[in-house]
């Protein structure tokens, strides 16, 4: 109805006749039909359970990077998605769009290509790459998280877990209770645990393939102790699907840009609290664990910061 399309968001605290409108979709994203309801919603994001799918829907603000099951969603200005959508609210997914509660239907957006949230092929860094590759991680060290971040993977209650995961990489046997360990290890939405597998599985893509099938059968046992929105993210992962800002970053050390990927680890490191840095630390920690390249030294000579 008018009223409804007039509903005054909670951030503007006034009229608006403007409302969320999709922009672009990942590759992995769901097609209609489907039903199902509003999972949980965030400041940046509102997560859609779909009957038919698995895997959460999330309707990202077009301030965060597009993921490769999601949707960018433009929202009005200065309003957020709690200000528009609520747990349980109605959904339905359709030819004519996607609606949510009162609100009438977003159309579907075009799909992103699928290249921007792939790995490129797999093989052996150069040598200019390690050596990016190691300045990237020395410098996660010399600069430590802020304590804001709370149990990052390089707390010291976490990054025991992160460092026997990197030893695993050696150690076959030793890998699926480093999985174990890991999933679910930490707080928040994604906790750091996850995060750091995610980065991890990455490098295992692009320099240990063969560690792959052993990924593949510990993780999904595991994911009962994490949540279901770090789930989706690990599951991804092990198919091979990965955030934009980790896909740009692995293309730029392995072509050894440092200026670029100097700028591709920064929006990395900025994404969420703590998810870019530790997702960051696997990948990093995984390219120089799967080389000749002695990654300890770097964490040898810096102390590793309480918080």
């Amino acid at each position: 109805s008018s009223d409804l399309c007039r509903m005054p968001t909670g951030s503007l605290k006034r009229w608006t006749t403007d409302r969320p409108a999709g922009r672009a979709a990942g590759p992995c994203a769901p097609q209609p039909p489907a039903r199902g309801q509003v999972h949980s919603v965030f400041a940046g994001c509102c997560n859609v359970q779909l009957d038919s799918q698995e895997r959460l829907l999330p309707l990202l603000s077009a301030s965060l990077p597009l993921q490769p099951h999601g949707w960018s969603v433009r929202l009005p200005a200065g309003s957020e998605c709690r200000d528009w959508y609520r747990s349980g609210m109605p959904v339905t997914l359709d030819a004519a769009g996607l609606q949510i509660g009162p609100w009438p239907a977003m159309e579907c957006p075009g799909q992103s290509p699928a290249g921007a949230f792939r790995l490129p092929d797999h093989g052996c860094l150069s040598a200019a790459g390690l050596q990016l590759a190691g300045r990237l991680w020395a410098q996660l060290w010399h600069v430590p998280a802020p304590a804001s971040q709370g149990w990052h993977c390089q707390h010291p209650w976490v990054w025991p877990a992160c460092r026997q995961g990197l030893l695993s990489l050696d150690e076959p046997e030793q890998l699926p209770a480093a999985v174990a360990a890991l999933v679910g290890l930490g707080m928040g939405l994604t906790p750091s645990g996850d995060d750091f597998l995610c980065g991890l599985i990455a490098a295992v893509r692009l320099h240990e393939p063969a560690l792959l099938p052993v990924l593949s059968d510990c993780l999904p046992e595991c994911l009962s102790s994490t949540r279901d929105i770090s789930r989706d993210y690990l599951l991804l992962s092990l198919d091979g699907w990965f955030s934009p800002l980790v896909v740009r970053l692995v293309c730029a050390v392995q072509s050894a840009c440092a200026c670029t990927a100097r700028q591709d680890f920064g929006r990395l490191l900025a994404h969420g609290a703590s998810s870019g840095r530790d997702t960051a630390l696997g990948l990093l920690g995984g390219m120089l664990a799967g080389s000749a390249v002695p990654f300890e030294l770097s964490v040898a000579s810096v102390a590793v910061p309480v918080v």
